[in-house]
């Protein structure tokens, strides 16, 4: 409902049940919204980069400059995790060898 309401996806009516009914165009888009959303993507950009596929005069190279950024910032929290990882395996590689 929250999705619907900022006007990212659409639902294709109502079950007898008073369900929403989505096709599968919806379930991909909801997909990639919570994709973005669980990757740091703030609303206002998914919207700007959902209706930009949707719209011939949308600035195409504003959108490419915050799909690029986006991009940047996804690198740099692996590069950390990453690195996080490597520090816990050090510290399971020391806790085996102390192992009795």
């Amino acid at each position: 409902r929250f999705f619907e309401k900022e006007g990212l996806l659409s639902n294709k009516g109502r079950t007898q049940g008073n369900h929403r009914i989505y096709g599968r165009g919806e379930l991909e888009r909801l997909q990639t919204i919570m994709d973005f959303r669980e990757n740091g993507m703030k609303l206002e950009c998914i919207k700007q980069i959902l209706s930009a596929f949707e719209k011939e005069d949308t600035n195409k190279e504003d959108l490419l400059k915050r799909i690029l950024e986006y991009k940047e910032d996804a690198l740099t929290r692996i590069a950390r995790i990453e690195k996080a990882i490597k520090k816990l395996n050090e510290l399971e590689d020391k806790l085996q060898k102390n192992k009795i």
